[in-house]
């Protein structure tokens, strides 16, 4: 199963579970938090996500995001999982804000589907 860790190596994290998708988002906070057009994020059971290590405050939303619209599930950034196998395994299937895409830096891929919300 796939294993994860924070920039510094301080947080370590592991799912129990295979994620319930991976999403490719373009919404602001992604972008910020990224750095880039989006940000490539997994879906998570939480009862599939253990993690060890102290999270410090800002590294708290960089490293697992609770929405409230999804209960029982987790937001992981796809880009701290310590696998490159792991990462390339999980693609994104689904695109979310594509209005707030920024298109010239990106190609479009076929098997994606593409989401607004509002």
């Amino acid at each position: 199963m796939p294993k994860g860790s924070c920039m510094c190596g301080a947080v370590k994290f592991e799912l129990t579970g295979e994620p319930l998708g991976t999403i490719l988002c373009h919404c602001t906070p992604c972008r910020k938090y990224a750095g880039a057009n989006g940000s490539t994020n997994l879906a998570v059971e939480a009862e599939h996500y253990h993690q060890t290590g102290e999270v410090r405050n800002w590294t708290r939303k960089v490293i697992v995001v609770r929405p409230e619209a999804m209960s029982g599930r987790l937001i992981l950034k796809t880009g701290l999982l310590d696998s490159v196998a792991d990462i390339e395994r999980l693609s994104p299937k689904v695109e979310l804000f594509v209005k707030d895409r920024i298109d010239p830096w990106c190609e479009r891929s076929s098997d994606v589907i593409l989401k607004e919300i509002a």
